[in-house]
């Protein structure tokens, strides 16, 4: 006998996959509803939503996306320092106590949040003892090589590369079938104190790279984390004033713990530094909400200068048109402008110049000639006194450029930006400078992005000290470098990347701040090293897109789906037939993404919510064709 429920099921499998036309319509073009045959439009018309009522209730509930997180405990089970031991159970009830629920927020003036949320689940396990042996091995050996004073934050803290580690995790890493891998060492002591160093990057070989400063953990540019509970201790983050800085007992040492609270104390804060995983990494906010899926972006960068043109240009280029999302094509353009013949950018230049008067340290600018490679070890001394700077202040420079932006872009001979559905502009205005006097903007940056251009200002000034400090040392930075800075900014304000350091905080519904994952791999603050991308940075564009384009979709759809109950109410079957039509094409709007829970499943997200919204908006198709036969029983 034919098992009915079995076929059923088959004939909605066929129907759900004559949906997806991903690989022929990539950006979703054509409306896939009418291209389906009579029998998959019946397998979608009698599927049932319960009431129109419990319909749009269900289309007001945030889709959830779901992603699995490897926890391996290296250390954990006795085998490293003070012979701590814990396994999966020790975790479950504080995991269970975890917010594993992070809804998509927008961090700009409105602060929306998004109907989308990613639900994480957390796996711990505990990794081989030989891999634990030999990462301890490891790391004993490279410190024993390191020259002692080879950091310059304590004459007991050595610096050893964070490749000693990362090269025995990324083949441990390529064995996992999971999205993500967070591993917590806690190695047994090693001779002396140590920090991990990121100059194996290259850095000061790079255009715009910097040594960076050492932390007790890197975050890979593919999709696993590592922390050193045992490394340091170290601090950084904003000198003065300022939140988020990362203290000695801001990561959960074993040494902080006494054995009783192994169990408990130690595996809360594990457990605390995991949920700031999350929410700064793995499901990290956005920026700023005004994007959308553009098939062409073009970055159009106006450099506006007093000086002739360098050669720094293009490596900047290829990284940036790297980022595409998707089938995004990425172009960027270069117009150099001088001063002189630019009346507006003066002008914008002239109205946004401030000036503050200050007493700090100050570091005099390196003798000219050639810049040394490793800029932690010069020999200059620091100056504490009164001094005058100008600034630009962002936002009036940001306005001024608004209201010129068309008489400038002509003046220079740009077309205008003219809105578009599938192209975007943004201008990049890069203040280009001779001078040898430090101009930043608002005090402290090089680079201020905006939703719709990004501003930066580069000048000759020598090394200076900015409000940060790193392991007790100010922090310096190079005017004159900008491709990090400006990797950055184009990530904000193209794809709404938020820098690595904020999140948002549901309890006190505010944005949070900590530097704790702003060493390593990141183009955001003074921190990060070299000019390459981590996961999160290098991921951000296409996850971003997902969530602003699921905002607008969604709106839409929620629109059209109630004006198509609107008109049937009133007998006008007519409109109401093509609005449920139009919300099929709208439904069938496809959302490239990268968040994979396993190998194997090409598109596992795109599924769940596009049949979600396929299946409400089918149903409502259905029962208003039907309405038009026999409005007098439905209505």
């Amino acid at each position: 006998p034919v098992d009915a429920a079995a076929v059923k099921q088959e004939e909605k499998i066929a129907a759900e996959s004559a949906l997806f036309k991903g690989k022929t319509d990539p950006t979703a073009k054509l409306d896939v509803y009418p291209m389906l045959s009579e029998v998959h439009r019946e397998v979608w018309a009698r599927e049932s939503g319960g009431s129109l009522a419990e319909k749009i209730e269900k289309l007001q509930t945030p889709l959830e996306t779901t992603t699995s997180v490897e926890v391996k405990l290296i250390g954990f089970s006795g085998d490293g320092q003070f012979g701590i031991s814990l396994s999966d159970i020790d975790f479950a009830p504080y995991l269970e106590a975890l917010k594993s629920e992070i809804r998509a927020h927008v961090l700009d003036d409105k602060q929306t949040t998004l109907p989308l949320k990613t639900k994480f689940f957390f796996r711990i396990t505990s990794a081989p003892h030989h891999l634990a042996g030999v990462l301890q091995n490891a790391i004993h050996r490279a410190v024993e090589e390191a020259p002692q004073g080879s950091s310059p934050h304590a004459e007991d803290l050595v610096q050893i590369s964070h490749t000693v580690v990362d090269n025995v995790l990324r083949e441990d890493f390529h064995k996992s079938e999971l999205a993500y891998t967070i591993y917590l060492l806690n190695p047994t002591s090693a001779s002396k104190r140590y920090i991990y160093h990121y100059r194996d990057q290259g850095a000061s070989h790079m255009q715009g790279g910097t040594p960076g400063c050492p932390g007790p953990l890197w975050v890979s540019g593919e999709r696993y984390l590592w922390v050193d509970l045992t490394a340091g201790p170290t601090t950084y983050g904003p000198h003065s004033a300022g939140e988020g800085v990362v203290l000695e007992n801001s990561l959960p040492r074993p040494e902080h713990y006494p054995k009783h609270q192994h169990k408990r104390g130690l595996v809360a804060d594990l457990v605390g530094l995991l949920q700031s995983a999350c929410d700064h990494l793995l499901a990290p906010p956005i920026a700023h909400a005004n994007l959308r899926f553009y098939t062409n972006v073009t970055i159009q960068v106006i450099r506006i200068t007093d000086k002739p043109s360098d050669t720094e240009r293009p490596g900047l280029q290829s990284q940036l048109r790297a980022l595409g999302a998707g089938s995004e094509m990425v172009n960027v353009h270069v117009k150099e402008v001088s001063f002189g013949t630019c009346d507006y950018c003066v002008a914008a230049y002239t109205r946004a110049m401030r000036s503050h008067i200050t007493n700090a340290m100050w570091r005099p600018p390196v003798p000219k000639g050639k810049h040394p490679k490793d800029t932690e070890h010069s020999a200059h001394h620091n100056v504490y006194q009164a001094r005058t700077h100008d600034y630009l202040d962002s936002k009036e420079l940001h306005a001024a450029l608004q209201h010129f932006e068309a008489h400038l872009w002509t003046e220079i001979g740009l077309k205008p930006r003219s809105p578009s559905p599938t192209s975007r502009v943004i201008a990049v205005y890069l203040y280009d400078l001779s001078s040898e006097d430090l101009v930043l903007l608002d005090r402290h940056s090089q680079v201020t992005a905006f939703p719709d251009m990004l501003l930066a200002v580069r000048s000759r000034a020598g090394e200076t000290l900015v409000d940060y400090s790193c392991g007790g040392n100010s922090v310096l930075v190079q005017p004159h470098n900008m491709a990090r800075p400006l990797l950055g900014g184009v990530l904000e304000a193209v794809w709404g990347v938020a820098p690595t350091h904020l999140a948002w905080r549901e309890s006190t519904q505010s944005i949070s701040r900590t530097h704790t994952w702003s060493v390593g791999l990141t183009p955001f603050g003074p921190f990060g090293s070299g000019s390459h991308l981590s996961f999160v940075q290098g991921e951000a564009p296409l996850n971003k897109e997902q969530g602003t384009e699921m905002q607008g979709r969604w709106n839409v759809l929620h629109f059209k789906l109630h004006r198509a109950a609107r008109t049937a109410a009133i007998h006008n079957f007519n409109a109401s037939i093509y609005w449920a039509l139009s919300a099929h094409h709208e439904a069938s709007r496809e959302l490239k993404t990268t968040l994979k829970c396993f190998e194997e499943p090409e598109t596992p997200l795109e599924w769940y919510i596009f049949l979600m919204l396929l299946v409400g908006s089918g149903v409502y198709f259905a029962l208003f064709s039907s309405g038009k036969l026999k409005h007098d029983k439905q209505f």
